[in-house]
């Protein structure tokens, strides 16, 4: 799946949050080719849901910034590299490095929420 390359990215690294080593990344695309194509790979893609398919036990792993709008059509992704999947909860408590990831169509923005969770099972 390949991220549109027109737009603009910030990166905000957080000094102090209940999440560790947390850093923000927001994308605002802004070629409207690009955008139809990235939506539609979205769209058909086994690694992202709907905002209405998010479980409760997946949703643990969405940070509140990364919150839809009542209006907006949102999608999600959670991948945990240290098990190397998409949208899968740990079987094991431990620390997790976790990128969670939302993709507003109303706006074209791409945030994705980089961070170390400590996750009881």
């Amino acid at each position: 799946m390949e991220i549109p390359s027109e737009g603009f990215l910030e990166k905000q690294i957080w000094d102090e949050s209940y999440l560790l080593e947390h850093i923000t990344n927001y994308a605002k695309f802004t070629n409207a080719e690009e955008i139809r194509k990235f939506e539609e790979e979205l769209k058909n893609s086994n690694n992202w849901l709907f905002q209405e398919e998010i479980s409760s036990h997946l949703s643990i792993f969405i940070p509140l910034t990364l919150a839809c709008n009542t209006n907006d059509f949102c999608y999600y992704s959670v991948y945990i590299k240290d098990i190397d999947d998409y949208n899968i909860i740990p079987n094991e408590s431990g620390k997790y490095h976790i990128y969670a990831m939302m993709y507003s169509t109303e706006y074209s923005t791409l945030k994705i929420e980089d961070y170390i969770l400590e996750y009881k099972n």
